[in-house]
């Protein structure tokens, strides 16, 4: 069970898949102390920046390559329409509003209280969803609070933020083992 079960590619992979534009995607997500490597295909350069974007929202990632990810020639793509397209313009709002929730992942990891905790932020519509876990009443709340204050941030679910008083050790633990 995340946040002290699944490593960054487990979750980068779940996020890609909770997106309508990057969920069809033949993209593969590789990671290495922090640096995760997207290979594929994509459509557009469009749908690369997002797919970046969408992986540097992950705690933990420290930096995020996209050079192995091909854009589509203009034919291939057209044989390979299956998935649905999207605009340019809905991508760029996609990638918009994940950054938003890259912000706030920001500026959970800059709070003193915060930073050593497992949680991570995804974007969901014109807000962002807080997953995992804090040490306590007042964290669970501060982490909800500085979320609200972020920019452009409309609304926080905090349903799958839990309060766990070993919550920064099992974490830590996690990591150690996954090393």
């Amino acid at each position: 069970m995340w946040p002290f079960g699944k490593g960054i590619v487990e979750q980068i992979k779940d996020v890609l898949g909770q997106n309508k534009v990057s969920r069809d995607l033949p993209v593969q997500v590789e990671e290495r102390n922090g640096e995760v490597v997207l290979k594929g295909d994509v459509p557009t350069e469009d749908h690369k920046s997002l797919l970046e974007t969408i992986a540097e929202s992950i705690k933990g990632v420290r930096s995020v390559k996209t050079s192995d990810l091909k854009v589509q020639s203009a034919a291939r793509q057209t044989a390979s329409q299956s998935s649905p397209q999207y605009t340019q313009a809905e991508i760029q709002e996609l990638r918009r509003r994940s950054s938003i929730a890259r912000e706030v992942l920001r500026r959970l990891e800059a709070n003193g209280e915060l930073k050593d905790d497992p949680i991570a932020v995804l974007q969901s519509g014109h807000g962002v969803v807080l997953k995992g876990a804090v040490d306590s009443q007042h964290e669970y709340n501060l982490a909800i609070k500085i979320a609200r204050e972020t920019p452009e941030v409309e609304m926080v679910d905090s349903t799958d933020l839990v309060i766990d008083p070993q919550a920064k050790q099992k974490y830590r633990s996690s990591l150690q083992q996954s090393t």
